[in-house]
Formats: C-alpha cells, structure tokens, sequence
C-alpha cells in the first residue's frame, strides 16, 4: 500500500497515516507535516496530533471538507536526517 494514506475520522478529522512501521524517517514524516500545517494552515484547521506513524487533523467541517484537502510534500516518503525535538522539549 502507499503513503500518505487520508482516511476520515468522523465529520470533522481525518488521520494521514504515513507508513506502517514504526521507524525514525516515518516519524520524521508526521512530524515535518505537523510543523508544515502549524506554519501553513488551510481555511478550517482547528488541530494536528501526531502519532509515532499517522497525523490526526481536526478541522471545521463549515469551513473544510474532507475531499478538498491534499497532502503537502512534507507528507511525502523521502530521506530524511533527525529530526530536532519541539520548542521546550528537554530530556
């Protein structure tokens, strides 16, 4: 099967799942399409969650439909390097 998968998460989410392993590139993934929708967000974003594999967006169901929206590139399988923990993150 091939990623990104949408899937609708009732009326007013949808999940992106970006691979079926738990693996660092995949998480690398959700989290670069975590950060793209914080910077960029489309008419109707309310929230992402982020999984180790897949991203939860919640919108507007006024503002946003679950077939208008597509994936941005960051979504995309590619190499990536580490990724560096969020703002305020220690260890």
């Amino acid at each position: 099967m091939s990623f990104p998968r949408v899937r609708p998460v009732g009326d007013a989410a949808l999940t992106v799942e970006l691979g079926d392993a738990l693996s660092p590139a995949t998480n690398a993934r959700v989290l670069s399409l975590d950060r793209d929708l914080a910077l960029a967000p489309f008419e109707g974003f309310r929230e992402a969650v982020p999984s180790h594999r897949a991203l939860l967006v919640l919108f507007d169901p006024r503002a946003a439909r679950f077939g208008a929206w597509r994936a941005p590139s960051s979504a995309a399988p590619r190499a990536v390097g580490p990724c560096p923990p969020p703002a305020g993150f220690t260890r």
